[in-house]
């Protein structure tokens, strides 16, 4: 069967769907042209433990899991066990709060290092949303304007206006009439500019936002001369555990390398795939949330699937962050084998490839069934060793189809979209 007959469904609905959804997808990462179109499944159908389906009933092993968001991997039984039995409460979105939104803030506090002393949580729904809310709420807490952002920290017009090419924001959210700049993106790991910023800049930094790490390991003390910097000039050290959180280690980056810093923000694994994020921290800071409000904000569909999370994590201790790195490093080892290169963390790796060869590298694992992305992997808690053994042939084939010059037979992805964007 050659690959336009494999992926017909998926090729067909991409056509329709495009009419009625910019990209074909409400997700950049996820749109048909984020992947060698015509030559790779375009939609999923259905999902169980780290498998997945697509509409053209082709069986996977998924190494993207939701962009991060199901760590515990599709149709867990402890989260979908919470949603269906919260359903009956028939309070999905209530006129006054639940006690869901006490009891999971309340074990939230009790496990992040950056709450424990008088925390509380601020539920919102997104990624993007919680990085804005944090802003806010540091912007508020120290009365400066000048954010310092290291990293992606979602798609809002406080921080894609840093990006140099950003349509649809004006560029007075950099920098106000008189020339105060709003924010301002260095490199990871770049200490010195960083220095230099406190140093010599003629505003006071409101905050220093990051991931704790992604790809590339902080040098040294990095993290910890972060945190001090700021603590030293009365700004506001906030880490993004997006991808971090519930992978690296329970509370993410700052449980992983032992440095705590003033506000962090979760989501994508908090819920295992239900819309959940949070902004957390002491009661200092967080008494600045009370702008922080949405209808949604207390959903508790989502809060249930919370709190089965949180108890996967629990019983037995460690047991689903080590399996996320056991697999991970298999993952590595089979490739390291093969000659393919990659960079990263065993929880969250990536393969080195570029432009054309990523692309026929992304084809041919797909063919062989198993879903990678260019922007690089996360590692789901269910693999199994057959999982294992469908991943180990298919990168092997995958690499001999490579090394006899495959073509590639979809479309060459632009190289923005085998980047990370979300």
């Amino acid at each position: 069967m050659n690959l336009a007959e494999r992926y017909a469904r998926s090729i067909a609905h991409t056509s329709r769907a495009r009419r009625v959804t910019p990209g074909g997808s409400q997700t950049s990462s996820k749109r048909p042209a984020a992947f060698p179109e015509g030559a790779f499944p375009a939609y999923l159908a259905t999902g169980s433990g780290a498998n997945v389906w697509d509409i053209d009933n082709n069986y996977y092993v998924d190494w993207i899991c939701g962009l991060g968001a199901v760590p515990l991997g599709y149709f867990h039984d402890g989260v979908t066990t919470a949603i269906q039995e919260y359903l009956e409460t028939g309070l999905l979105s209530a006129s006054l709060p639940t006690e869901m939104e006490e009891e999971i803030a309340s074990r939230l506090v009790q496990i992040i290092p950056c709450a424990q002393d008088a925390g509380q949580v601020r539920f919102v729904k997104t990624g993007s949303e919680a990085c804005a809310a944090a802003v806010r709420i540091a912007r508020r807490a120290t009365g400066r304007d000048l954010v310092i952002v290291i990293g992606y920290h979602g798609w809002h017009d406080w921080v894609q206006v840093t990006s140099p090419d950003h349509p649809g924001i004006p560029s007075n959210f950099l920098a106000d009439g008189a020339g105060r700049r709003m924010v301002a993106r260095i490199d990871y790991n770049d200490l010195t500019h960083l220095q230099y910023i406190f140093k010599y800049s003629q505003q006071p930094v409101a905050a220093v936002m990051l991931e704790p790490t992604l790809l590339e390991p902080p040098n040294g003390t990095y993290l910890r001369d972060v945190v001090d910097l700021c603590t030293l000039h009365g700004a506001v050290s906030i880490f993004d555990e997006m991808v971090t959180g519930f992978r690296w280690a329970r509370a993410g980056g700052q449980e992983y390398f032992g440095i705590c810093p003033d506000l962090s923000v979760f989501g994508k694994g908090l819920a295992n795939g239900m819309p959940l994020a949070c902004v957390v921290g002491p009661e200092r800071l967080l008494r600045y949330a009370d702008v922080i409000s949405g209808t949604f904000g207390g959903e508790a569909l989502s809060l249930a699937a919370a709190g089965a999370v949180l108890d996967a994590y629990e019983d037995p201790p460690r047991a689903a962050i080590e399996a996320q790195w056991v697999g991970g490093r298999c993952f590595l080892t089979y490739c390291a084998e093969l000659g393919i290169p990659t960079t990263g963390y065993a929880v969250h790796p990536k393969v080195c490839y570029e432009g054309e060869e990523m692309a026929r590298f992304l084809q041919e694992t797909a063919r062989r069934g198993l879903l990678l992305h260019g922007a690089g992997f996360n590692v789901s808690a269910a693999l199994t060793a057959d999982d294992l053994d469908v991943t180990q042939r298919a990168l092997a084939g995958a690499k001999a189809a490579l090394d006899a010059g495959v073509p590639l037979e979809g479309t060459l992805p632009p190289a923005s979209l085998l980047r990370r964007n979300t």
